[in-house]
């Protein structure tokens, strides 16, 4: 601005004010202007951060049952869709998934027999010993029933 009088910070002439623009003033002044932007800046960039940090920690843990679990696993042997095609559409998170995946495959040799992780079997149940403890808690039964009522403190009539 040669000639006039410089603007002042608000964009009007000031009458007692140098002829000659003060460099090292407006120098100062964007300096200024551009820290107090940068910092504003990374104040709401980590505003922003805490919020989500927040917002992420009140997230519940979701507990799937088994039948959803096997229903994304058995999606994910498929292959017709991607992990991540299949972590949108199950909201679950493309690891969580591979996991799944990774458990059917190991315990799907089981189903068929597998003599490494085979079931034991049944623990085999002897008829003769459970008679045995029916007939004595029954002895015991009646023994009870008769010291009681002798003692009248059962009725006779059941």
């Amino acid at each position: 601005v040669s000639g006039g009088a410089p603007l002042s910070f608000m964009g009007t002439r000031s009458p007692d004010a140098p002829t000659e623009p003060n460099v090292a003033c407006c120098r100062e002044v964007v300096r200024e202007i551009c820290t107090v932007e940068i910092s504003g800046i990374l104040a709401c960039i980590w505003h922003d951060r805490q919020q989500q940090e927040r917002d992420h920690d009140k997230r519940p843990r979701r507990n799937h049952s088994p039948a959803f679990k096997s229903k994304v696993a058995f999606a994910a042997v498929k292959g017709e869709r991607t992990l991540g095609e299949l972590a949108q559409q199950f909201d679950v998170h493309p690891n969580q998934i591979k996991q799944w995946k990774d458990q059917l495959l190991e315990g799907a040799a089981g189903v068929f027999g597998s003599s490494a992780k085979a079931r034991p079997s049944e623990p085999r149940i002897d008829v003769k010993t459970l008679h045995a403890k029916i007939g004595e808690l029954t002895l015991e039964n009646d023994f009870l029933e008769g010291a009681l009522t002798k003692a009248g403190l059962l009725s006779a009539k059941r």
